[in-house]
């Protein structure tokens, strides 16, 4: 069994425009945003509208390489 759990994976481009990846329990990747946002936090609200085929996934920001608190 993999140590990774279903998660979003937040990450910044050269374009400074936040995308979302979604990944299954080992990192097997499942979906990827179709739009990208402006801020971390348009990232993360874009995220939760398409949490019904993530359910509880985590969320990790890879700039900052930290999980973002549920609450976000």
């Amino acid at each position: 069994m993999s140590d990774f759990r279903r998660q979003f994976v937040f990450g910044c481009g050269a374009s400074v425009r936040w995308r979302w990846t979604l990944f299954e329990d080992g990192m097997t990747l499942i979906a990827r945003s179709a739009i990208s946002t402006r801020s971390l936090d348009e990232c993360v609200a874009h995220a939760r509208s398409v949490m019904g085929i993530a359910g509880e996934a985590d969320l990790w920001c890879a700039p900052t390489q930290e999980w973002l608190s549920p609450s976000r």
